[in-house]
């Protein structure tokens, strides 16, 4: 690669990570001897979901979000408009502040699935899920009538929120699978490092697909583990219609989920009985007890007070809590209310914030599980950086779309300084037609280098729509690899593929590595990798290029025959035919591993998400774990 390449800012080139293998690899040049794999059958792919695509456009419509701009789409000037989302896929927030992020009913194909409230009389609109994308097959089917979005199941224990065909999995996906390798499967779920990872696994908890006969606490367990991903709403309807099995864990995450979206007063009311009997019976660490004297702050019932005092008497409900509720009864006691630090926040003590109207701490939105981000959304008071950086790490995630993350740039992202404001000021920038290639990839870096690689992978998802209608040309080396990353991260293969000529190619490795990344990140079939290509990578390998070697593991992995050394046991269960058992395995294995998983992890997941008929979704997923690795704070942060 050419002089001029910044070493912090150019891809894997520059940044070099040390040797994270085993010793004895099975591939020799990663050093120790080859062994030969049982050659294993191509794999059955259910269907080819659809490439995740990058924001739709802005919109001025209604009081939400999505206003102050404009009331017609932007897009770059002089282009042709972003991918039409339609208007009513603009993420809205009612006028309610409280309210959470929302899509109403779309006459496009949605992008993501929709799921009606309903009983919730404080905020209007649809709640969103998010299974970043959905089958060809589905966008032509039932998404489109707007059938199958909550589908009725032979037990609750198999309940969900969209059929599994319309998410590209297969209706019988824990066949084969025995009652307890179904639950083991399902405990532990957290987010991986990966957007298109973690919404392979918010397709799978939301899908209704019957377990194994005797399985038991499936809902719960997957209630549970959509909370953890930053999906309170989905979360609260799935444990909402697992109430028939009287769960008490699935009604423990449908109270939390409650309290993080801004949905208590509903819970409140309908969920009074098993409130109640949940704080006599299920009350192990004092959160029932302290969610009924909220419920019952919250509706002014001075009893509130009575259960408050006699609580904490007992050491039942810690102070901090107890002085939040009593807040909530007497506004008197408002001022001399101590909130509570970043690392001690909870759902009960962020809903009761949210009544009082005291902002939740800002740091908080940078160091509090993904679980809790969305109640920076939800709160009217929350700062306005701290709402941005929640946005951020939720979009990062996967919880919320990259439009959703535009939106809350307009709405949030005015004027103070720099940081998440200056992010917000150039993705709103490019959005009005004001796009310079070279000053979006400049401020692509510098998120690289304050926020890390997911900073990095946000940002590029928010520029790509705009960069993808501009005119490709020459600048310097790490810009031009600034702006094709980015097109890559919202899987824009064909624009990526017209920067591709302003790159540096005065190497065998460079030109290999291009054509590595655009096998992965293009839904259209592509020709294996050439063998002048893989011997330039291989080479790179054995200089410990994390990047290039992550890509041969992954093509390793895609490839039926190709060789992953012993296969763990999720691709022991691909083999077998049990699809969400050896799914959420290797999404279980990718997450275990954060933001540096070892290459021949990625292999093994690689085959098994590919055996299990999620080839696609296996490629993005290499795409961007390869592609975070090449900007800094990828190790270690």
């Amino acid at each position: 690669m050419g002089a001029t390449a910044c070493a912090l800012c150019a891809p894997a080139f520059a940044v070099r990570a040390q040797n994270v293998f085993q010793p004895k690899s099975v591939i020799p040049w990663l050093g120790g001897e080859a062994t030969s794999a049982p050659r294993e059958t191509a794999p059955r792919e259910t269907v080819a979901p659809a490439p995740v695509h990058q924001p739709g456009p802005l919109t001025g419509a209604g009081p939400g979000i999505g206003s102050g701009i404009s009331a017609a789409p932007l897009a770059p000037m002089g282009a042709s408009p972003a991918p039409n989302l339609s208007p009513n896929l603009s993420p809205n927030l009612s006028p309610n502040p409280a309210a959470p992020f929302a899509f109403n009913v779309p006459n496009e194909p949605p992008a993501r699935i929709v799921i009606p409230r309903g009983l919730d009389p404080e905020t209007s609109g649809s709640a969103v899920i998010s299974p970043q994308d959905l089958t060809p097959q589905a966008r032509g089917s039932r998404i489109d009538s707007g059938e199958g979005l909550s589908l009725a199941a032979p037990s609750a224990e198999g309940a969900g929120l969209a059929g599994a065909f319309d998410l590209g999995l297969p209706q019988d996906m824990w066949s084969g699978s025995d009652p307890d390798s179904a639950e083991e499967a399902l405990k532990g779920l957290r987010p991986t490092a990966y957007q298109a990872a973690n919404g392979v696994l918010q397709r799978f908890l939301i899908a209704t697909a019957p377990p194994p006969p005797g399985a038991e606490g499936v809902a719960a367990l997957r209630a549970r583990a959509l909370l953890d991903l930053g999906a309170p709403d989905a979360a609260a309807r799935l444990a909402d219609l697992a109430r028939s099995a009287k769960d008490p864990a699935a009604e423990r995450a449908g109270a939390e989920a409650a309290l993080i979206a801004g949905r208590d007063a509903v819970y409140c009311s309908v969920a009074h009985n098993a409130v109640e009997s949940a704080a006599r019976t299920e009350d192990l660490d004092g959160f029932w007890i302290g969610m009924r004297a909220y419920c019952l702050a919250r509706e002014g019932n001075p009893m509130a007070a009575v259960a408050v005092s006699a609580m904490r008497e007992r050491g039942r409900l810690d102070p901090l809590t107890a002085q939040l509720i009593e807040a909530m009864l007497d506004p008197g006691m408002k001022p001399f209310v101590q909130a509570p630090p970043p690392e001690g926040l909870d759902p009960l003590r962020l809903a009761a914030l949210r009544q009082l109207e005291i902002p939740p701490p800002a740091a908080g939105a940078r160091i509090a599980p993904l679980a809790l981000l969305p109640a920076y959304l939800a709160s009217p008071t929350a700062a306005p950086e701290a709402k941005i950086v929640a946005a951020e790490r939720l979009e990062a995630a996967g919880a919320i779309s990259t439009s959703e993350l535009v939106s809350a740039y307009e709405r949030f992202g005015g004027p103070p300084g720099g940081g998440p404001f200056a992010r917000a000021r150039a993705v709103l920038a490019a959005a009005q037609g004001v796009l310079d290639p070279a000053a979006v990839a400049a401020a692509l870096i510098h998120a690289s280098v304050e926020e890390g690689p997911q900073g990095f992978s946000s940002l590029a998802r928010s520029f790509a729509p705009f960069l993808a209608s501009a005119a490709p040309g020459s600048m310097q080396p790490d810009l031009a690899f600034a702006v094709r990353d980015s097109l890559l991260m919202a899987g824009d293969a064909e624009a990526a593929r017209r920067w591709t000529p302003f790159l540096p190619s005065d190497t065998p490795f460079e030109r290999a590595d291009a054509a590595a990344l655009l096998i992965l990140t293009d839904p259209a079939p592509q020709p294996p990798l050439s063998q002048e290509d893989r011997a330039a990578l291989e080479a790179r390998a054995r200089e410990n290029d994390r990047s290039a070697r992550l890509i041969l593991m992954a093509l390793e992995g895609l490839d039926p025959n190709g060789r992953i050394g012993p296969a763990a046991p999720y691709v022991q269960a691909a083999h077998a035919g049990r699809e969400a058992e050896a799914s959420l395995g290797a999404l279980k294995a990718l997450a275990a591993e954060g933001r540096t998983p070892r290459p021949e992890t990625l292999a093994q997941v690689m085959r098994a998400l590919s055996l299990s008929g999620l080839g696609a979704d296996a490629r993005r997923i290499a795409a961007e774990a390869a592609l975070m690795t090449r900007w800094p704070g990828s190790q270690g942060r």
